[in-house]
């Protein structure tokens, strides 16, 4: 679990039974426990808040990108807006030469 072996639970115990009177004992695990389940109950709601927002991320990534797809497609395709014959422009001629 925390990698705490029989003999340190043993320690742990022996050490409460010392600090706190045996009386006070269940009292004081009782305490312990109920903030153990706050502590639980807090983390695993904060888990759930973590993945409703990596959820909401993926789901407003995979909306916004068809529209950037839409875009490069019709830009592609619209010889106006195209940015192919300005590429096209721009480099120039590879000269044919002999490697021999």
């Amino acid at each position: 679990m925390f990698g705490i072996g029989l003999s340190e639970i043993f320690i742990i115990c022996l050490v409460m039974i010392i600090l706190i009177r045996p009386n006070d004992l269940p009292k004081a695990l009782r305490t312990v426990g109920r903030y153990y389940g706050k502590a639980k109950k807090i983390y695993n709601e904060l888990i759930m808040v973590k993945d409703r927002i990596l959820k909401e991320i993926d789901e407003a990534v995979t909306l916004e990108e068809p529209k950037d797809t839409q875009k490069l497609l019709s830009s592609a395709t619209n010889p106006e807006t195209s940015t192919v014959p300005a590429a096209e422009k721009t480099v120039s001629p590879v000269a044919e030469t002999d490697l021999e």
